[in-house]
């Protein structure tokens, strides 16, 4: 796939698309399809996941439907050895027709890379469609340190070798380690914190579990999550009192006690 003049071009941020090649290469990508709640999920900005999205598209990483293309699957299953090539490769058949503007990217100017884009959509996205290629160029390892695209708009936390090596994402707070057991002893595996107090945005704690489980969570329990104060901020103990008071009123509605004749047979 090939970007053309006078048709769009990509502008999301180069860590939102450097996270999903970086997922999909540990195999952490979650379950297609890939949608703005899968995003938010990853930690991209919501007011970014519709641009990623649709960049992501542009890019040839998902399809219409969000499911990963060839082109993201061969990310997965590229060896060590063979994975720069792959990024680069793609990078340069995606952009062909800005290479054949600013030649050799290590020695390009940065208002040569912006004359390249001229001719795409939307005009008033340019510097991001710059950024995003310059970006994605530092991260298949084709500018060199000091040259002039990094100077003029350096990409925090992007590789700076031959090969690709992806960006670290932001530590986050609604991932803790978890061991899971067999009968060969445990491993260890990454898992979301099921508490939105820790979640940095209650939204998207809601929607990664409508996503994950297909239903969202009854109005009344999203309700109390939102009332949620941040993790280590003060709650004056009154308040604590009534948003406890508040969840039993809810569980009573909800949810059955069970019968006593149960609690029997349990016991017994």
């Amino acid at each position: 796939m090939t970007l053309h003049r006078d048709g769009p071009a990509p502008y999301t941020t180069p860590s939102a698309v450097v996270g999903v090649l970086d997922r999909m290469r540990k195999g952490t990508l979650p379950k297609p399809p890939i949608d703005t709640a899968t995003l938010t999920m990853m930690g991209v900005q919501e007011s970014l996941a519709l641009r990623t999205i649709a960049s992501l598209k542009l890019l040839d990483l998902i399809d219409e439907a969000g499911n990963p293309t060839k082109t993201l699957t061969d990310v997965g299953h590229a060896t060590s050895d063979e994975y720069p090539k792959l990024i680069e490769t793609w990078l340069r058949t995606l952009y062909a027709e800005v290479f054949q503007v600013i030649g050799d990217p290590a020695t390009a100017e940065y208002k040569q890379v912006e004359d390249a884009f001229r001719r795409f959509n939307p005009a008033g996205q340019r510097k991001r469609m710059v950024t995003l290629f310059i970006g994605l160029s530092e991260y298949a390892g084709l500018l060199p340190e000091g040259s002039a695209l990094l100077n003029a708009t350096r990409i925090a936390g992007a590789p700076r070798k031959r090969q690709p090596r992806m960006a670290k994402p932001k530590p986050n707070p609604a991932v803790v380690k978890a061991s899971e057991g067999g009968e060969g002893g445990g491993s260890t595996e990454q898992v979301p914190i099921r508490d939105p107090a820790t979640a940095p945005d209650k939204n998207a704690f809601i929607a990664q579990l409508k996503h994950e489980t297909g239903e969202a969570p009854h109005p009344m329990i999203a309700g109390l999550f939102q009332t949620l104060p941040p993790t280590g901020s003060v709650w004056p103990q009154a308040k604590r009192d009534a948003w406890v008071g508040a969840a039993a009123a809810v569980f009573g509605v909800l949810y059955e006690l069970p019968s006593e004749t149960h609690e029997e047979v349990s016991a017994t």
